[in-house]
């Protein structure tokens, strides 16, 4: 059975596969004409180009779960891998990150329970949706940015912030006197990768395609020029 999996998912056919975008920032934007740009965006039509997979850009302002389950689209460059997705198919994660609370250097030992019945700030979204998850006892603050979440940690406002691996690499302007630090929360690990549809063979192979390819890419440094481009960063 497991030969046949894998030969299954070895090569895409030669249709064009519709794939889906949307205003998905910082991986993903939509310019006046409509047209997607960004680095998962550059990342994908390079791994196409090397797999020779033929895709089609779908504009899908609502994004994934609805532009698979609804059959508008055949594939998603990149969506987290969460329990009520379990019926779409996912390549190798692309991303792997954990969350971590941040608190104040003179904070005693951190754990779950210190946060019980206190307020935690955390970024919209999918990152106050897990903490919530994480954190059942807390009281949650939005923050739209992360220099406003640590100032709000500084100032002691909050507790602790809740962070993650991929949040945006923004400037942190620290008071002088504050200092901060990390503590991992446990079990909080999420991935996430290019996603296909439901009941759709040939964009199961098309996405492990991709995949592989982004590996290579990877391997011979045009994973990182583009993350370069992107981000003043190259990352693997």
């Amino acid at each position: 059975a497991a030969v046949g999996w894998l030969g299954i998912h070895s090569r895409p056919d030669s249709r064009t596969y519709r794939i889906g975008y949307q205003h998905s920032p910082p991986r993903q934007f939509v310019d006046a004409q409509g047209q997607p740009y960004g680095e998962i965006i550059d990342v994908l039509k390079e791994a196409a180009r090397r797999g020779n997979v033929k895709l089609q850009w779908v504009h899908v302002p609502e994004g994934p779960d609805r532009g698979l389950s609804q059959g508008k689209v055949d594939l998603w460059p990149i969506a987290n891998r969460l329990p009520e997705r379990s019926r779409f198919y996912f390549s190798s994660p692309l991303v792997v990150w954990n969350y971590w609370l941040i608190v104040r250097s003179r904070e005693p030992a951190v754990n779950l329970n210190a946060a019980n019945g206190r307020v935690v700030g955390s970024a919209p979204g999918l990152v106050r949706r897990m903490g919530q998850k994480f954190l059942p006892k807390s009281e949650f603050q939005t923050y739209q940015t992360l220099p406003e979440l640590t100032q709000a940690v500084c100032a002691g406002r909050v507790f602790a912030g809740l962070g993650a691996d991929n949040m945006s690499l923004e400037p942190l302007r620290m008071p002088r006197d504050c200092e901060l630090r990390l503590w991992r929360i446990p079990d909080s690990r999420l991935t996430a990768g290019i996603v296909a549809a439901p009941d759709n063979p040939g964009a199961a192979r098309a996405a492990d395609t991709l995949r592989r390819e982004i590996g290579a890419m990877v391997t011979d440094g045009m994973f990182s020029s583009i993350s370069l481009k992107w981000s003043g960063s190259p990352t693997n």
